[in-house]
C-alpha cells in the first residue's frame, strides 16, 4: 500500500526536485505540500503531487517561466496542451530573432556589413506631449506600454483632445532582460492638457533625429537592437551624437500590422559631436 504521505526528502527523491526547489514552489503556489504539521512545521506531499511535480519539471526544462507554469497548471488538459503549444510557438520565434541577431553582430565582428535599414534625417518641431512613466524588464515591457497606452487614452477622451502624432516612448536608462529601466510614453496632443493621476503634460522641445523604419516582425526586443546598432553607427559614421535619449516611435497600425509591414521606427535626436 502507497504511503498515505511522502516526506519532503522522499518526495525531493521521487520528483527529482531539490529541497531549494521544492521550497520556492511551495512559496509560489505552485507545489504546496498536501499537509503540514502546525506544531512543528513538517511537511508532507501525497504521492499524486508526484504526477504535477512532474510536470513543472518538463515545463521548467523548456525554459518556462514560474508565472506561465503557474497559469499553465490552473488550466483544464485542452486549453493547459494550447498554453504549452503557444509558448513552444513564441520560444520558436524568439530564437529565430535571436538566430538573426546573433548573424548580425557576428558579421560586424568580422569585419562590418551593410546596414540593412536606411537611415534618413528629419527635424521635428516643438510640440506638446501628454505623457505617463513607468519602469519595466524587456519581457515586463509590453504589457506594461499596453497598460500605459490604456490610462493615456482613457484621459485624452476624457478632456476631448485629440493626437496630434504617432505615440513614441523614450528610454531614458537601460533595460533588458534583467534590468529594469525607466520608459516614458508620450503621444503629442494638440493643446496642453490638464495632468490628472499618472498622465502629466510636457513641451518636447524642436531637435533634429536620424530614424530608420522597422517592420513589425522585427519590431520587439531584443530584435529592434539591430536597428538602434545602425542608426548609432550612422551617427559615428556622419560625426553626430546623442542629444537625449533614444526614442521608439508606433505607427496607428501597430497591433494590426502584418510581420513585414513597417509599424515603428527607431529614432535618435542628435547634433553635431563636440
Amino acid at each position: 500500500m502507497a504511503p498515505l504521505h511522502l516526506t519532503t526528502g522522499e518526495f525531493a527523491a521521487q520528483s527529482t526536485l531539490s529541497l531549494k526547489a521544492l521550497r520556492l514552489y511551495e512559496t509560489r503556489g505552485l507545489l504546496v505540500p498536501a499537509r503540514v504539521d502546525p506544531r512543528t512545521g513538517v511537511r508532507g506531499y501525497h504521492p499524486a503531487q508526484l504526477d504535477r511535480a512532474r510536470r513543472i519539471v518538463l515545463l521548467r526544462a523548456v525554459g518556462m517561466p514560474l508565472t506561465e507554469i503557474a497559469e499553465v497548471l490552473a488550466l483544464d488538459g485542452a486549453a493547459a496542451a494550447e498554453a504549452v503549444g503557444r509558448f513552444g510557438r513564441r520560444t520558436a520565434a524568439e530564437h529565430e530573432v535571436r538566430r538573426s541577431l546573433t548573424g548580425y553582430v557576428k558579421r560586424l565582428f568580422d569585419g562590418g556589413s551593410a546596414p540593412d535599414y536606411p537611415v534618413l534625417v528629419r527635424e521635428v518641431a516643438e510640440r506638446v506631449v501628454a505623457h505617463v512613466s513607468g519602469q519595466a524588464t524587456a519581457s515586463e515591457l509590453p504589457g506594461l506600454l499596453d497598460r500605459m497606452t490604456g490610462t493615456l487614452f482613457a484621459h485624452l477622451r476624457s478632456v476631448g483632445v485629440p493626437l496630434t502624432g504617432p505615440l513614441f516612448v523614450v528610454y531614458a536608462g537601460q533595460l533588458d532582460e534583467e534590468t529594469r529601466g525607466p520608459v516614458e510614453l508620450c503621444a503629442p496632443v494638440e493643446r496642453v492638457v490638464p495632468p490628472a493621476g499618472q498622465v502629466g503634460v510636457r513641451l518636447d522641445s524642436a531637435h533634429r533625429e536620424a530614424y530608420t523604419q522597422v517592420t513589425r516582425g522585427r519590431a520587439g526586443y531584443p530584435a529592434i537592437l539591430r536597428a538602434h546598432d545602425v542608426v548609432r553607427g550612422w551617427l559615428t559614421d556622419n560625426g553626430m551624437e546623442l542629444a537625449s535619449p533614444p526614442r521608439e516611435v508606433y505607427f496607428e497600425n501597430w497591433h494590426r500590422a502584418e510581420p513585414d509591414e513597417y509599424a515603428a521606427e527607431v529614432a535618435l535626436p542628435i547634433r553635431p559631436r563636440s
